[in-house]
């Protein structure tokens, strides 16, 4: 496999605004906007691939593979919620179980990867909940304060940018090792052959030798915890060819006697 370009931070942002719908700055000590539940957006719901962190990885292990994805800027860290491009037929408890959801989706309608020159101000999607649950709640309350639900978002929000630069500085130099392989995810449905493409995983760990052993000496416990977390959830591409397979059964028409 050729050496890729990986990709500097600023493109990695870019891949991150693929589901954002209309980003606006908000001003928080006026933030009348209301705000839903995650599951409310169908950005959250839907999305098949979701930027995330290393500082997250290990915990979405056991909902998502958890690769790299190249959407023509170069590698970036990911998880696989669907093997479909509407996002659809996610893993059970997904997107339902808020301990399913990356950083980036729990910061939502916040968003990540993007900071406002002004500190008063925040990037917000300014998009339509199309299943609200409730009546949702303004951001701030009446004491100035943020609300409980913004205060939760914008702490995954500030997690998820504290930590991007590592992310970005470990795929780097994951690249720059020539440390990663094309990942061919595959599988029949009842239409035929389907494929997830432009992902990425680590080379088998035997035929990397001292350049594995200089990514975790340069890394510490953060490098060697992803490889960990990645190498444990792509196990769980099984259970999305799965989760498709059967639903692509249950839709086919049904066999023409005679």
């Amino acid at each position: 496999m050729p050496r890729q370009r990986a990709r500097p931070a600023c493109n990695h942002r870019e891949f991150t605004l693929t589901f954002y719908q209309n980003v606006t700055r908000q001003t928080l000590a006026h933030g009348g906007l209301r705000i839903f539940a995650p599951i409310a957006y169908s950005a959250v719901r839907e999305t098949q691939i979701v930027p995330v962190v290393v500082i997250e990885a290990l915990a979405l292990a056991s909902w998502f593979p958890i690769c790299w994805h190249d959407d023509g800027a170069g590698p970036a860290l990911v998880a696989l919620r669907s093997v479909l491009t509407d996002g659809s037929h996610q893993p059970p408890g997904s997107p339902d179980s808020f301990n399913s959801l990356p950083l980036a989706l729990k910061a939502y309608p916040f968003v990540v990867g993007q900071r406002s020159d002004d500190s008063a101000e925040q990037l917000i999607d300014d998009a339509v909940p199309d299943r609200p649950t409730d009546l949702g709640a303004t951001i701030m309350k009446p004491d100035g304060k943020p609300g409980r639900g913004a205060e939760q978002r914008l702490r995954a929000a500030a997690a998820y940018d504290e930590a991007q630069p590592l992310t970005a500085a470990i795929t780097d130099e994951l690249v720059k090792a020539d440390l990663l392989e094309p990942w061919p995810l595959a599988y029949e449905t009842a239409d035929g052959k389907a494929t997830v493409d432009n992902l990425f995983v680590l080379r088998p760990v035997e035929t990397l030798g001292p350049r594995l052993f200089g990514f975790v000496s340069k890394f510490g416990p953060d490098g060697a915890s992803l490889i960990g977390a990645h190498r444990l959830s792509l196990f769980r591409a099984g259970v999305l060819v799965k989760t498709a397979q059967a639903a692509s059964r249950a839709s086919a028409p049904a066999p023409v006697d005679g």
